[in-house]
């Protein structure tokens, strides 16, 4: 858990997106989470690389 809770308060700044759309992606695709897939999550949140 403490790891979950560590990546939730890294991924939102480290991907420049609010942490409710990161929530909101990764309720689509928990996937997104688990394998830490920034690039497939960064397309999904519309940012460029």
């Amino acid at each position: 858990p403490s790891v979950l809770a560590e990546r939730w308060q890294f991924l939102p700044s480290a991907l420049g997106i609010p942490a409710d759309r990161l929530r909101s992606l990764v309720r689509e695709k928990p996937a997104l989470l688990s394998d830490l897939n920034m690039r497939e999550l960064r397309t999904m949140a519309g940012l460029s690389e």
